[in-house]
């Protein structure tokens, strides 16, 4: 399979939110967005972008978190996002395929040369019913108990960045990288 572009999940998979989650949860946005200098941007996360856009590879993220919130995120840690797709994109959301769908669109490929990364069964599910190719990030070594195998597992960022810039036919999927 030849990998030509990546959607990525935002939260507790490029940034770590966890000091976030209660207003997340509690869907109070504005204290989300005031309390953004109390998370980070995972270790490798800022050198897997700059690397992909100096390859002129295409990625985007698509969130289930409202636009102005993951703008808000994206700026205050000066990440070079290409494709944004927040909640209100679309009518239907994750586990649901129309955001990564909408997400491939806009990229401008083909679903079966996407790889989708997320940090929860929903993104799995979600790039799965896209027909897309799924990864599991552990970085974020998440609380999520995923029961729905991904293609591929990657412990840190820099392990996508492997055999050759994603032509990943050597990889066998369902395992662990």
């Amino acid at each position: 399979m030849k990998i030509e572009g990546i959607i990525f999940d935002l939260d507790q998979t490029l940034v770590d939110t966890k000091s976030v989650l209660k207003y997340r949860e509690d869907r109070n946005w504005g204290k989300a967005i005031r309390n953004l200098y109390k998370t980070k941007v995972f270790p490798e996360v800022k050198e897997m972008l700059l690397n992909l856009s100096e390859k002129d590879f295409k990625y985007g993220v698509v969130t289930s978190s409202p636009r102005k919130y993951a703008e808000a995120v994206i700026s205050h840690h000066n990440l070079c996002i290409q494709v944004l797709v927040a909640y209100q994109d679309t009518g239907k959301h994750k586990p649901l395929p129309d955001p990564i769908l909408k997400g491939i669109k806009e990229l401008g490929l083909n679903n079966k040369n996407v790889l989708t990364v997320g940090d929860v069964e929903l993104d799995i599910i979600a790039g799965k019913s896209a027909g897309a190719i799924t990864a599991l990030c552990g970085w974020s070594k998440n609380d999520d108990d995923c029961k729905v195998l991904p293609d591929f597992i990657f412990n840190k960022p820099s392990e996508l960045l492997k055999d050759n810039y994603f032509n990943l036919n050597s990889i066998q999927t369902g395992v662990t990288i």
